[in-house]
């Protein structure tokens, strides 16, 4: 819009200077056939006439919108006030009438010539106050900088003066610390006993912790059964797979047991005994790493074989290792794991001790899961909700649990504190992508049942 508002304005100029020239042509023409009338003394032209042929040119150009367009006519205007002066002066006594409408031209002329004159020194005034104002606009600036520049060397001597009182502060504190290395010394070997000995007490104490949190393992007698609960024609399972033996916990890895494991402590106590969740925003692959890292190091602490390895590669003869674990499992391991999809599912719904519910261990959901109408959107601590058939806790609702399918881990089952009641099902299971987010999501451990 600013563009169009231009481009007219410089149209409106130029179309006003043509006009203007070509009204004061008519003004010129006009004069100069009045004069040629009174010279000759014929009327060979109405002289009335000629005279309003000068004043509505006349009243055009003192109606034009640009006036800087008329500050040039300005001189000539005058100009040819003198010729049209000139006529009245050469009119008669008898041509009154004539010499009335001539006064008049002259009055008009007169009026139009101030008003450009006017609008000049206005225009004139105005750039002379823009001047003024650029040349304080100037100073001003010029005293700022010398300001500036003035503050700057201040600085500069102040930084100078710094510099100089912090090396000699430096060599002071690299003295005195010096000293205090040597004193420190002497001190170091006996707080290290020290330190060693509340070490050792806190390690048992965190084992001790860790060995109580990993004593709810249920057993879970192997067999068969419907996974996905579908029936087919004349009521026939239609999925029905088989189950080994095998270990599960009673309740989904705590935040308590995470940080044990992981950090060694107990971070946040209030909430020590929810689920342990993956942060929101991490993907697959990062949960992986995370679920397979805690299985090894808790089947370290604990004296039993690891289940995941890390990816390996062999160069010029030597296996060399890197911070990313392979995708599967050895289930041959006695370690700990994740639990696959179907045993997480023939848990889920109760092993052989089954009585058919629909969510984990009772036909009411708000018996025994957590999920979106009871929870208020955010996870509950664990077993605060009646167990399922084998004695499991937190099957549905409260979070999501990976799982393994085909040595793979990103199935999750069992639906979470933000699910509806539908997705809580024993039955109910998505795939979650490597660049899924994962939310509301954890997970359980399980162990395979050496033969």
């Amino acid at each position: 819009m600013e563009l169009d508002g231009m481009i007219g304005s410089d149209a409106q100029k130029q179309q006003d200077a043509q006009t203007a020239e070509r009204l004061f042509s008519d003004i010129r023409r006009s004069i100069a056939m009045l004069q040629d009338g009174i010279a000759s003394g014929e009327q060979k032209v109405d002289s009335v006439v000629v005279v309003n042929l000068i004043e509505e040119p006349l009243e055009k150009l003192a109606r034009l919108q640009t006036k800087p367009v008329l500050y040039e006519y300005e001189n000539k205007l005058v100009r040819q006030k003198v010729f049209l002066q000139a006529c009245y002066d050469a009119l008669g006594d008898g041509q009154a009438v004539l010499k009335a409408r001539v006064d008049e031209a002259l009055e008009m002329m007169d009026d139009v010539i101030g008003n450009i004159k006017s609008c000049r020194m206005e225009e004139e005034s105005r750039i002379e106050e823009e001047k003024r104002r650029r040349a304080e606009e100037a100073e001003r600036l010029r005293i700022e900088a010398e300001e500036r520049e003035r503050k700057e060397e201040e600085e500069s001597r102040k930084r100078e003066e710094e510099l100089r009182c912090a090396e000699e502060a430096r060599r002071l504190r690299i003295e005195a610390k010096e000293r205090e290395r040597k004193e420190e010394e002497k001190r170091r070997h006996a707080d290290e006993l020290e330190r060693l000995r509340k070490e050792s007490e806190v390690e048992r104490l965190r084992m001790e912790r860790i060995k109580e949190l990993t004593n709810g393992f249920v057993f879970a007698e192997g067999g068969d059964f419907n996974k996905g609960g579908k029936v087919g024609f004349l009521g026939l399972r239609k999925n029905m797979v088989s189950v080994r033996s095998f270990y599960i916990c009673e309740v989904p890895v705590t935040l308590e047991l995470y940080e044990l494991v992981v950090r060694g402590v107990v971070m946040n106590l209030n909430k020590s005994n929810k689920p342990y969740t993956f942060r929101y925003g991490m993907t697959g692959i990062d949960c992986d790493n995370i679920i397979f890292e805690f299985c090894n190091r808790l089947s370290d602490l604990l004296g039993y074989d690891r289940c995941y390895s890390k990816v390996s590669y062999y160069y010029d003869g030597k296996r060399f290792e890197i911070d990313r674990y392979e995708r599967g499992c050895d289930f041959s391991k006695n370690g700990f794991r994740l639990p696959t999809d179907v045993e997480w599912e023939f848990a889920a719904r109760g092993g052989i001790k089954s009585k058919g519910y629909k969510y984990s261990g009772s036909n009411d959901i708000n018996e025994v899961a957590w999920y979106r109408d009871n929870s208020g959107g955010s996870p509950w601590p664990v077993k605060m909700k009646r167990p399922n058939e084998l004695g499991i806790y937190d099957m549905s609702g409260n979070i999501w649990e990976c799982c393994h399918r085909d040595n793979y881990t990103h199935i999750a089952g069992g639906g979470s504190c933000s699910s509806f009641a539908k997705r809580c099902t024993t039955s109910y299971s998505y795939d979650l992508h490597d660049y899924e987010d994962f939310r509301h999501c954890g997970f359980r451990l399980a162990r395979s049942a050496q033969d």
